[in-house]
């Protein structure tokens, strides 16, 4: 499945994480996000960070809305793309 073939944390043991809403438990001393599902570890991934997961990458440098969709997500604008705000930036 070309879901899982996408997953950074195979390679580490893990599988990526399923749920939309899961949470950030663990960072790596090499920067990588685990979180926790089904009992075990899992790598995190854009599905956990942004809320347009799959049409659009997570913007990785800005918070700012520089348009919203008809359904009211906001896409930011980098590196000549278009990009989904992260969830993180809701508190900023």
């Amino acid at each position: 499945n070309a879901k899982k073939s996408k997953c950074w944390s195979l390679a580490e043991g893990y599988p990526c994480c399923e749920r939309k809403g899961t949470k950030v438990k663990r960072i790596s001393d090499s920067g990588k996000e685990y979180g926790y599902e089904h009992g075990s570890w899992c790598g995190i991934t854009d599905l956990q960070r942004c809320p347009y997961y799959g049409k659009y990458k997570c913007c990785s440098k800005i918070c700012k809305a520089k348009k919203f969709t008809k359904s009211g997500k906001a896409l930011g604008y980098e590196n000549g793309k278009w990009c989904s705000i992260p969830y993180k930036c809701e508190n900023e």
